[in-house]
């Protein structure tokens, strides 16, 4: 982002992908596909799914937690990655909020593929101002469009 400001054509770091964690909340098709893809990569799955017998056996998944925030929170502990692909039940509103990002490891990263509002949006923005989540990929947010009045917008 700072050499798209400056238009400045530099050599910069890039992670490997390779012996990171993947988190997915959410193990169902999207979650499932997005661990496929992970596994291509040579990264380590670990997974949340309401129903976790169901993701049992699967040769994508390296660990499959059961369902709740202890699970949510060790989950976040583990990623260097957490993917949120949950549906939204009453169960997810605001599964993910500021006890978990609190959990997150230092410099993780989090993207929201599922649905907005099983984000706390409030509490995802305090992450990523205080620097505790290293970014964020989100393709929804709880309301959408995204309002100009949000935060998200001034974030690097």
């Amino acid at each position: 982002m700072s050499q798209k400001k400056s238009k400045t054509w530099a050599k910069y770091d890039v992670l490997e992908l390779r012996g990171s964690t993947l988190g997915v909340v959410g193990y169902g098709d999207i979650g499932r596909a997005c661990a496929k893809l992970a596994h291509v990569y040579g990264m380590r799955v670990v997974a949340i799914r309401r129903n976790p017998m169901l993701a049992m056996g699967d040769p994508l998944c390296d660990l499959v937690l059961g369902s709740g925030k202890e699970w949510l929170n060790q989950l976040n502990r583990e990623s260097d990655y957490i993917l949120c692909s949950a549906p939204l039940t009453e169960e997810t509103r605001g599964l993910i909020g500021k006890a978990q990002f609190e959990h997150a490891k230092k410099d993780a990263v989090f993207i929201n593929l599922g649905r907005g509002p099983v984000v706390d949006e409030v509490a995802l923005i305090e992450a990523l101002k205080t620097g505790k989540l290293k970014g964020a990929a989100l393709d929804v947010f709880t309301n959408e469009p995204l309002p100009a009045s949000s935060e998200l917008w001034e974030l690097e």
